[in-house]
C-alpha cells in the first residue's frame, strides 16, 4: 500500500527531526522574585519605680485596725522598711522588700509603689501571688482581700487587702500606681520572723 503525505505534513516534521538531530532546543526565559525579612520580637519588661509610700514610715506613730476601724495611736512601736533591688543585674529594680518589726497584732499598715513598663508592648497586671518560704500560700487575680497562714500553725497571721489595679493597661514608658494594706492578727506569733514574698504577674494587654 503506497501511502502519500502532503507536503504540510511533511515539512514540519521534517524541521523537528534535524533539530532534534542537531541538539539544538528552545530556550525559556525565566526571572526568580524573592521576599526576605528580618523578625525583631517586642520585648515584655517592667519594674518597680519611683518610691514607696506607706501609712506608717519609720519615725511615725502606728496605725491600728481594729474590727475595720483604721485609726492612728499615740506610740510609735512598730516599724515598715522597704528597699527596691536589681536581682539579675540588668538594671531594672524586679524585687520590692518589706521588712516589718516590732509588728503586733492588729498593726496596719498602707503600702504604694508603682510599676513601670520599660518594655515594647503595652502589659497589664494579671495575678498576684504571696510565697513563704517559696511555696506559694495564696493568689488572687482581682480586687479583695486574702488571710495568710505565715508560720503553718493552721492560724492565720495577717490579712491583705489588695486595690483594684488588675488588667489595667500600661503603655510602653508608663507607670501605674499599686497599692496594699496589711493587718497583722490575734494569731500572730510573737519573737516571729518570716520572709513574705510578692510576685505580681503582668502579661501581654491583649492576653
Amino acid at each position: 500500500m503506497i501511502v502519500h503525505c502532503s507536503k504540510a505534513l511533511i515539512i514540519p516534521l521534517l524541521l523537528t527531526l534535524i533539530l532534534a538531530l542537531i541538539g539544538i532546543t528552545y530556550a525559556q526565559w525565566t526571572e526568580t522574585l524573592t521576599i526576605e525579612g528580618t523578625v525583631y520580637t517586642a520585648e515584655l519588661d517592667c519594674e518597680f519605680y519611683g518610691t514607696v509610700s506607706q501609712s506608717d514610715p519609720p519615725g511615725t506613730n502606728d496605725w491600728n485596725n481594729i474590727d475595720g476601724t483604721i485609726t492612728q495611736t499615740d506610740k510609735d512601736v512598730g516599724c515598715t522598711t522597704t528597699e527596691f533591688e536589681d536581682t539579675d543585674g540588668d538594671g531594672d529594680y524586679d524585687k520590692l522588700e518589706i521588712n516589718f518589726t516590732n509588728v503586733y497584732p492588729y498593726y496596719y499598715n498602707q503600702i504604694g509603689f508603682f510599676v513601670h513598663n520599660n518594655g515594647d508592648i503595652p502589659l497589664k497586671i494579671t495575678k498576684v501571688v504571696f510565697k513563704v518560704d517559696d511555696k506559694v500560700v495564696a493568689e488572687i487575680t482581682s480586687v479583695g482581700s486574702v488571710s495568710l497562714d505565715l508560720n503553718g500553725d493552721g492560724k492565720s497571721d495577717v490579712t491583705i487587702y489588695w486595690g483594684n489595679n488588675f488588667n489595667v493597661e500600661i503603655d510602653p514608658c508608663e507607670s501605674l500606681g499599686l497599692s496594699f494594706s496589711i493587718t497583722f492578727l490575734q494569731d500572730c506569733p510573737e519573737n516571729y520572723t518570716v520572709t513574705l514574698t510578692i510576685e505580681i504577674i503582668a502579661t501581654q494587654y491583649n492576653a
